[in-house]
């Protein structure tokens, strides 16, 4: 889902897989993506951080927000889970990602604005 807001481009994946169709969303030079709220828990069909890291990286936000990680109390997910969201930071800061990532805690939540994307846009 594409949001355009305020100004803002805000990128949420919601449940998807990685697929080379989504990086047509980079082609408009003219309006990047200023925020990707990415899905990384690598079950059900979905991106793990690894994939949503590489999606990150074509895409160029400004800023990366890993989602959809902690998923379980008790239950791991799964060998295929990804529940450390700095496994995402770590794998798109080594494919030379520079946007800025915000990793949340439960109930955390995050402002975005014009002013907060053009101070980590530096």
């Amino acid at each position: 889902m594409l949001i355009e807001t305020e100004g803002l481009r805000i990128y949420h994946t919601g449940d998807t897989e990685y697929d080379l169709r989504l990086r047509a969303l980079a082609y408009d030079a003219e309006r990047p993506i200023d925020v990707m709220m990415t899905v990384i828990n690598g079950t059900g069909g979905n991106m793990n951080a690894h994939e949503a890291a590489l999606l990150a990286w074509q895409l160029g936000p400004t800023v990366a927000i890993p989602m959809h990680h902690i998923l379980w109390k008790d239950f791991t997910g799964g060998e295929q889970a990804t529940n450390d969201p700095q496994l995402f930071a770590q794998t798109y800061q080594r494919l030379g990602g520079t946007g800025e990532v915000k990793s949340l805690a439960v109930g955390e939540g995050i402002q975005l604005s014009r002013a907060t994307v053009n101070t980590a846009r530096g």
